[in-house]
């Protein structure tokens, strides 16, 4: 038996109504441009490659208060040619494995690279 228009309105009316609901939920569950962060650590970038204690996380934010290059990895030492070039006040996100470390060495002058995980 086929149903009546005013039947099949109000069954798409329902259909609309539940995907806005479903679709409003999942913007509450991952907000656009959200991060928390862990504790994070510091490392001194001087004339020598230092490295962080390992990581529990997949991220990094890593900020730099003097030019310095960095490296990731599960021993990494940080080196001008090899490593990745930081700008004084220069904030970076990199993906590590769980459990990597971070290693700073220092351009010109020595200073702090902060390393907190993304969580």
């Amino acid at each position: 038996m086929p149903l009546h228009p005013s039947h099949l309105e109000a069954a798409h009316a329902a259909n609309r109504a539940a995907e806005d609901t479903l679709a409003a939920a999942r913007l509450r569950a991952a907000p656009i441009g959200s991060r928390a962060y862990g504790a994070g650590q510091q490392v001194a970038s001087g004339a020598a490659s230092a490295q962080t204690t390992a990581i529990a996380a997949a991220e990094v934010l890593i900020h730099a208060s003097a030019a310095c290059y960095v490296a990731t990895g599960a021993n990494p030492v940080a080196a001008a040619t090899t490593g990745i070039p930081l700008n004084a006040g220069e904030k970076l996100l990199v993906r590590i494995t769980s459990g990597d470390k971070v290693a700073a060495i220092q351009n010109a002058a020595a200073g702090v690279v902060n390393v907190v995980p993304v969580v």
